[in-house]
């Protein structure tokens, strides 16, 4: 599987229950589910993203997918083996 098969996969599930008139605002959604990820993550959410996807089933990813919607939480760059965290705009 393709990382595009993966995602138009993902916008099919997340179009369908659009469809279903059940969606919020003010809600995330997070689908857990046993398929795999064309590219082994445990999960997927965009940043600041009302949809999300959970693949491995731990709540461990769960949290981390749900960080990335609600608060934007990116993952922090590695640049000669330390890490440097980007917080708005800023490298600390």
């Amino acid at each position: 599987m393709t990382l595009l098969t993966t995602v138009c996969r993902n916008k099919k599930i997340i179009n369908a229950y659009k469809a279903t008139g059940e969606v919020a605002n003010d809600t995330y959604y997070v689908f857990i589910t046993n398929a795999k990820s064309s590219t082994g993550q445990g999960g997927y959410m965009a940043l600041g993203g009302q949809f999300g996807f959970v693949f491995d089933q731990t709540e461990r990813t769960l949290a981390h997918e749900l960080g990335h919607g609600i608060f934007k939480l990116a993952h922090p760059f590695k640049k000669n083996n330390k890490a440097i965290f980007l917080i708005n705009g800023l490298y600390l």
